[in-house]
């Protein structure tokens, strides 16, 4: 009965692996080869630690978009001034603030400063957001927004661990390197006179 064979790629990688790992054969090879792997399962037993911190920051966003989505209404408010334009060409996109008029929920008109688009005249209209006291405060958080977040936090988690990781293996090749420097120093003071009396 014969054995099934590895595909090229698979066996490949194995000889590679056992070249990088176990064919050392100075000592301080192996243990750097060893320091190397296990530095990598590490970053990867990292990644379900950075997915528990999104899943953590998600809950608290998503928890946080309930709570906002229940005590934040819609208004419409009209401007009652212009919105400057903002001369730095890099500003891109942005909001001032610009006094307004809305109708509350009571029937009451109201008057306070919004956030508007810069470029926005005078009795345009511009959607806001209030508390039950009618007082104007930013959108709520929403479901895509912790999502995002959440996201964000997972990724930038992981890529620390592994930034530090790869510093902690930075120190420990260059420590190596200087341990396997001097062993070739003293192994070249050793058979090196050997090599001169041989070359007479």
């Amino acid at each position: 009965m014969s054995h099934p064979k590895l595909p090229p790629t698979t066996t490949r990688r194995l000889r590679a692996w056992w070249s990088a790992v176990v064919a050392p054969t100075r000592p301080i090879d192996r243990v750097q080869a060893l320091i190397s792997a296990l530095l990598v399962v590490t970053a990867l037993c990292a990644l379900p630690f950075a997915a528990a911190m999104g899943t953590a920051v998600h809950e608290r966003w998503a928890q946080r978009a309930a709570v906002e989505s229940v005590q934040r209404e819609p208004r419409t408010a009209t401007l009652l001034a212009d919105v400057p334009m903002s001369t730095a060409p890099w500003a891109g996109t942005r909001t001032a603030a610009v006094p307004a008029r809305w109708t509350g929920a009571d029937g009451v008109e109201r008057e306070a400063d919004v956030d508007a688009a810069e470029g926005s005249r005078a009795g345009e209209r511009t959607r806001i957001w209030v508390d039950r006291t009618e007082t104007p405060v930013p959108a709520p958080a929403t479901a895509a927004a912790a999502v995002v977040v959440a996201s964000v936090v997972a990724v930038i988690s992981w890529l620390v661990a592994c930034a530090v990781l790869g510093l902690l293996r930075a120190v420990v090749v260059s420590r190596v390197d200087r341990a396997r420097a001097r062993a070739w120093s003293v192994e070249w003071e050793r058979v090196e006179p050997r090599w001169s009396h041989r070359a007479r």
